[in-house]
């Protein structure tokens, strides 16, 4: 298996943690959308997250997804055969967005980031099997802002550059507004500058007021954060008691603080429970991997389940796992209690 296919399982595992914890959709296609959407009824705005998980406190954002924030009105619109309300004001403060308009539905859409620090001391190389995700734990989460993301992500290309901050931010947005125009991302287009560190140790040092929290630079990199971020200081600090003993810190944008501090928290106090069992099961399960042979098919991986139920039954795949072994740890893998459905399958259901 290569060696960014298995990287792409540790991504993917948090997707579906996140997912499971706070009973939103998985996005099954990534590439134009957030990781994960809620259905419809669920949270009032609806709410819509990008996933970014990693050790040592940080995941990694990238540019050509910073256009979400613009286009994830008109994408839900298109996916609900809904019209589209045109706002002629932009959506990020100090940046002009005459050439491009903010489409809104008649309902808000809470855009965030979420990082999740990993537990584990797991490596790629350990990634070798089918279901070895299993082996993967997950600890604190940090929400913010998309705002937040966009200014973060500027701050850390120009220190890193040394190009000013004001350039910075006129590149990426001019790289947003072509991206919303023409309905596409600069993927294929990205350099080593295409990927940013986003810290979770400076967004804890935000939240408890704490500089010493963070390192040297993550120091100048939230002093020169509020220096273009003046909504910054506006965000409201809310914890949520997370599953297994761990903190889910938020800062809150002013109009999103019921959203969080009480719809968001009702939810993981309910599926808490259900996310502890999971990954006990998930502890207890890691000796069915010894049943797998080591195998460079990434498709098992895959949510089709009509692929993975073909896998089940070739010889050359499986060695001594049994259908139900396989179907337990199909589940396991998707962080899924006895009885759930994946949460894509609402997708022929729920409209969102």
């Amino acid at each position: 298996m290569e060696y960014k296919r298995r990287n792409a399982i540790f991504g993917n595992d948090a997707e579906y943690y996140a997912a499971s914890l706070f009973m939103m959709l998985k996005n099954p296609n990534g590439t134009r959308r957030p990781d994960l959407l809620s259905m419809g009824g669920t949270f009032t705005p609806r709410l819509t997250m990008e996933v970014k998980s990693g050790k040592n406190m940080k995941g990694i954002l990238n540019d050509y997804q910073l256009h979400y924030a613009l286009t994830l009105n008109g994408d839900y619109s298109e996916l609900q055969n809904r019209n589209i309300i045109e706002i002629n004001h932009g959506m990020f403060d100090g940046i002009d967005w005459n050439a491009t308009r903010r489409q809104n539905l008649s309902e808000d859409i809470a855009y965030y980031y979420n990082i999740i620090n990993r537990a584990d001391e797991v490596r790629s190389y350990h990634i070798t099997k089918p279901f070895s995700s299993i082996l993967l734990e997950w600890k604190e989460q940090f929400i913010v802002p998309n705002e937040f993301g966009f200014y973060a992500f500027a701050v850390s290309r120009s220190m890193r550059t040394k190009e000013h901050i004001s350039e910075v931010i006129s590149a990426l947005s001019a790289k947003m507004k072509y991206d919303a125009r023409e309905k596409r991302s600069h993927y294929d287009e990205r350099d080593i500058q295409t990927f940013q560190n986003i810290y979770a140790t400076d967004i804890l040092s935000i939240f408890l007021d704490e500089p010493d929290i963070t390192t040297k630079y993550g120091r100048k990199r939230v002093e020169n954060l509020r220096r273009i971020y003046s909504g910054l200081d506006t965000l409201e600090k809310i914890t949520i008691e997370g599953p297994n003993k761990t903190t889910i810190y938020i800062l809150a944008e002013q109009d999103h603080v019921d959203l969080f501090d009480s719809q968001l928290r009702q939810a993981v106090a309910k599926r808490i429970p259900i996310i502890e069992r999971i990954h006990r099961e998930r502890r207890e399960a890691l000796d069915l991997l010894k049943n797998i042979s080591e195998y460079n098919d990434i498709e098992l991986f895959d949510d089709l389940e009509e692929v993975q139920t073909k896998r089940a039954t070739d010889p050359s795949f499986l060695t001594e796992l049994r259908i139900d072994e396989f179907n337990h740890l199909r589940r396991l893998s998707q962080w899924l209690n006895v009885g759930e459905i994946p949460f894509y399958k609402y997708l022929e259901e729920v409209p969102f």
